[in-house]
């Protein structure tokens, strides 16, 4: 399935506001809240810029016309997150904290690019 960059970026920036912000640990609340919805809602402009990289188009996850494949992204993310023992922590600048993500957040990003 294709769906545009900014439909996977909305995505991605719904998923990050609304699931990962919440549980943050290891930063200040207001701080981590503060500075997550701000970079939450620039997300699209920044994930939107890495649409015309010759290596997305190369191993064709985003074809001539702008539409990214999700189906190839979803079956990597899941290998990727197979391979690292079901659980990804990224470490996010201070005062941000630690995020861990699953396979459950690779199931909710992927239904919501869907919709």
């Amino acid at each position: 399935m294709t769906v545009p960059v900014a439909k996977v970026a909305e995505s991605i920036t719904q998923y990050f506001i609304g699931e990962i912000l919440p549980l943050m640990t290891g930063g200040n609340p207001f701080v981590t809240n503060f500075l997550g919805s701000i970079i939450g809602n620039k997300a699209p402009g920044i994930i939107e810029q890495y649409a015309d990289m010759p290596i997305l188009k190369t191993a064709e996850i985003i074809d001539k016309d702008g539409g990214v494949d999700i189906d190839l992204l979803y079956d990597a993310a899941k290998k990727g997150m197979a391979k690292s023992e079901g659980a990804f922590k990224l470490k996010l600048p201070y005062p941000m904290g630690t995020v861990t993500l699953t396979d459950t957040d690779i199931e909710k990003i992927n239904g919501l690019c869907r919709q």
